[in-house]
């Protein structure tokens, strides 16, 4: 089994048993998802500032 992490394979069969790795895909898991949440909030976030910066330009 490898672990992919940043782009970094990392084989884990020889190290782990298979609760510790079960526990690992679960945790890599929800990372992943908290990740993807804070992704989603940036970008909107930049989107919102740059509308807001072209507003305030349009207000002469």
């Amino acid at each position: 089994m490898y672990l992919s992490v940043f782009g970094l394979a990392i084989k884990i069969n020889g190290y782990l048993n298979e609760s510790e790795k079960q526990n690992m895909a679960n945790e890599l898991t929800a990372v992943k998802k908290r990740l993807e949440v804070l992704e989603a909030i940036v970008t909107v976030k930049k989107y919102q500032l740059a509308q807001e910066i072209s507003e305030l330009k349009s207000v002469k």
